[in-house]
């Protein structure tokens, strides 16, 4: 996941980014690749972070 980081270290747009990918694996899932919504759950997952289709 490649995303922006302030000069500090912290990620910028946290919150954009993680409604950008909620809705990316909400779309893989009505489109049936399943394989691409569960990898996206679980790289959330691995860093303590639970995304959810609407």
């Amino acid at each position: 996941m490649l995303n922006i980081k302030s000069q500090d270290g912290q990620v910028e747009n946290c919150r954009e980014m993680l409604s950008a990918y909620s809705k990316a694996a909400e779309l893989y899932a009505k489109e049936q690749k399943l394989p691409m919504n569960v990898g996206i759950k679980q790289a959330f997952q691995l860093v303590g972070l639970q995304i959810s289709d609407f």
